[in-house]
């Protein structure tokens, strides 16, 4: 039986953690996101009981993230933050024309179809 799930995005040491639920519809107002979560993505599994065990397929249909927080262009980053020199040589070197400071603090990168919630 096909099931669908959100992942929550928490802040980590070196790389970001997560946490998921199973829902029943993937619909963003009917998820309540912990406010310890910086952002959120829906994912669909597989499952199926076989003599009383639970299989689990691969995750799939993975949506693309919401984000709450603030964007920045690199412009903006130069500007306001011209300390950051690692998320601006980030930025530079691997193309990321937007980023999100979450409000958790962290940095993240844009990328199409991605949604943020101020």
């Amino acid at each position: 039986m096909l099931k669908h799930f959100v992942e929550f995005s928490y802040p980590g040491i070196f790389f970001s953690e997560y946490s998921h639920e199973e829902i029943a519809e993937r619909k963003p107002e009917l998820v309540t996101v912990p406010k310890e979560a910086f952002a959120y993505r829906f994912f669909d599994q597989v499952q199926t009981v076989v003599e009383g065990e639970l299989l689990t397929g691969e995750r799939k249909n993975y949506s693309r993230y919401t984000y709450f927080g603030k964007v920045y262009t690199l412009e903006e980053v130069k500007k306001e933050f011209p300390e950051y020199t690692t998320l601006i040589s980030n930025m530079e070197c691997n193309g990321w024309n937007r980023v999100v400071r979450t409000r958790r603090g962290n940095w993240q990168p844009l990328e199409e179809g991605d949604t943020v919630i101020e």
